[in-house]
C-alpha cells in the first residue's frame, strides 16, 4: 500500500529556524517593553511619593508659622519663644517642626544703610574684601536706580548682584532686611555678627552683652517695636529631605487679620 508523506515534515529546516529566531526576538522585544514600562512606573511612583512628601512638609511648615505667630502674639514670659534666632521645636502629627524666629527690628535695612555700614556687614561674613566693595557699590547703584519704586522690596533682589548666590543670600538674610525703613537697628534684637560689625564690640564685650541679654530673655523674650518677624520652619520628611520655608510676617496688618505675610519662599542651599 502506498503511503503519503507526513505534511509536517515537508518544511525546510531553514524555514523552521527562521520562525524560531523570529519568536525569540519577539519575546526579547516584549521583555524589553515590559522592563521599560516597569521602570517608568517605579520612577513615576517615586516622583509621586516625593511630591506628596513635599506637599505634606509645606503643610507642616504652615503649622510652624501659625505656632510662631501664636507665640509672638501672646504676652511674653519665661516659656515664650524667643525671636533672636534661637531654635524652637515642637511635634505636630508625629513630625518634629523646628522653628527659628528673627526680629526684623534687629537687622540693618538695606534701603537705608550707608555704604560703610553695608561694607562692614559684608566683611563680617565674607573675607573677600575686594569682592565686597564691588557688591556694595552695585547694591547702592541699584538702590538709586530703583528709588522711584521704593528701592529693594525683597532680599531676593540681591541675586541679581554679581557675587551673590543663594548660599550667600541665606547667610546675609540674618543681618539685613527691607521691611523696617529704619536707619539703625535694635541691638537688643540683633544677631551677634551684626553687633560685632557695627557696634565696635570686641569679643569680651560682646560676650558680656549677650550674656546679659540672654539672662533677660529667660525671664521675658524681647520684642522690638517694629513687630515684623522672619519665621523659618524646617521639616525633615520620612525620605530624609530637609525642607525649610521662610516667611516674613507683620503683626500690625492694615486689615483685621492677626498678621500679614510680607513675603514667603522656600530656602535652597
Amino acid at each position: 500500500m502506498l503511503r503519503l508523506p507526513d505534511p509536517r515534515g515537508l518544511g525546510r529546516p531553514s524555514e523552521r529556524g527562521f520562525a524560531l529566531l523570529a519568536v525569540f526576538w519577539i519575546v526579547v522585544l516584549l521583555a524589553l517593553i515590559a522592563s521599560a514600562t516597569l521602570h517608568e512606573y517605579r520612577r513615576d511612583l517615586h516622583l509621586t511619593r516625593n511630591i506628596l512628601a513635599i506637599a505634606q512638609a509645606e503643610a507642616l511648615a504652615g503649622a510652624g508659622l501659625k505656632r510662631a505667630v501664636f507665640e509672638l502674639l501672646r504676652a511674653p514670659d519665661g516659656q515664650s519663644w524667643r525671636s533672636d534666632g534661637t531654635r524652637n521645636a515642637f511635634i505636630h502629627d508625629g513630625v518634629e517642626i523646628v522653628v527659628v524666629i528673627e526680629d526684623e527690628g534687629g537687622k540693618l535695612d538695606l534701603n537705608r544703610a550707608d555704604r560703610a555700614s553695608l561694607l562692614a556687614v559684608f566683611d563680617q561674613i565674607n573675607a573677600a574684601t575686594d569682592l565686597n566693595n564691588g557688591m556694595v557699590d552695585a547694591i547702592l547703584q541699584r538702590r538709586v536706580d530703583q528709588m522711584d519704586t521704593g528701592g529693594f522690596t525683597s532680599l531676593v533682589d540681591l541675586l541679581g548682584v554679581l557675587g551673590i548666590d543663594r548660599t550667600f543670600l541665606n547667610r546675609i538674610s540674618t543681618l539685613l532686611t527691607v521691611h523696617t525703613g529704619d536707619r539703625d537697628f535694635d541691638p537688643l534684637a540683633a544677631h551677634p555678627d551684626l553687633l560685632g560689625a557695627l557696634r565696635g564690640l570686641d569679643t569680651d564685650q560682646l560676650a558680656v552683652f549677650l550674656e546679659d541679654r540672654d539672662r533677660r530673655a529667660a525671664i521675658a523674650p524681647y520684642r522690638s517695636n517694629d513687630k515684623i518677624y522672619t519665621v523659618r520652619a524646617t521639616i525633615i520628611t520620612p525620605e530624609g529631605a530637609d525642607i525649610t520655608r521662610q516667611t516674613i510676617v507683620s503683626l500690625t496688618p492694615r486689615s483685621g487679620a492677626l498678621y500679614a505675610v510680607l513675603e514667603s519662599r522656600r530656602l535652597w542651599e
